[in-house]
């Protein structure tokens, strides 16, 4: 799963009785204020299974949806899993990420 990408990934063995999808704060996207969506659940067919992705699209990032917690969920036969992003603290990480790499190449 890569929920801090904006992308839920995931494998199955059965891709047509498997289903994918975003909540925020526990509640289904589309009941979320702001302008957000999901898009069509994507396959990638491998040799003994199938990838599986859906991206979250965030049209604006309001104060609301920055520190909303976001939760991508994929349920299949016999399996439930879940990851996790809050973008507020993904947006803090970005943000001393950047800081740093900036203060390196101003040092050298």
């Amino acid at each position: 799963m890569y929920p801090d990408r904006g992308t839920e990934l995931d494998t199955s063995h059965f891709p047509h009785l498997s289903i994918l999808y975003w909540l925020g704060n526990g509640s289904l996207i589309e009941h979320l204020p702001g302008q957000l969506r999901e898009c069509s659940t994507s396959q990638e067919r491998g040799s003994t299974s199938t990838w599986l992705w859906k991206a979250l699209v965030l049209k604006e990032l309001s104060p609301a949806l920055r520190s909303t917690n976001y939760s991508c969920v994929f349920a299949g036969p016999g399996q439930v899993a879940q990851g996790h992003v809050l973008l507020a603290q993904l947006w803090v990480r970005n943000r001393g990420e950047a800081s740093r790499n900036k203060s390196s190449s101003a040092s050298v």
